[in-house]
């Protein structure tokens, strides 16, 4: 169940990328979801927070597309290895970064969104 999970999360971040299609990757989380990464202060919570992320997030980019070189899943859990490049909005400038999602399911919806990518590569140019 979770190797599908994983699979329509990663079909819903691209609609986001592609067509920017925000919602439907939000559907993908819980109520009471709850999104971190390695440069958030604090966690983004509950689907308002899950939606302001990832609208604050595909902001950043005229261009962006994730590509998946690893998808390992457990239990109701999935480690989702990326790889995002694209141009920034702002100046136009190519940028390619790398970094591991980690996700934990309940009732077939993400709970947990734990994210962890290169920080370098990507926050000299703009806080995410």
């Amino acid at each position: 169940m979770s190797q599908q999970l994983a699979q329509q999360f990663i079909d819903a971040l691209h609609a986001l990328e592609e067509n920017k299609d925000l919602e439907t990757l939000v559907a993908q989380y819980a109520s009471d979801a709850e999104l971190t990464n390695v440069n958030l202060p604090e966690p983004m919570r509950g689907t308002e927070g899950v939606r302001k992320f990832w609208s604050d997030y595909r902001s950043l980019f005229s261009e962006i597309r994730s590509d998946f070189s690893r998808v390992i899943v457990q239990g109701d859990e999935a480690a989702l290895e990326w790889t995002g490049r694209g141009k920034f909005a702002a100046s136009g400038e190519q940028f390619e970064y790398g970094g591991v999602s980690m996700l934990s399911f309940k009732d077939g919806k993400v709970a947990s969104h734990r994210g962890y990518y290169d920080q370098q590569a990507l926050t000299e140019r703009v806080q995410v």
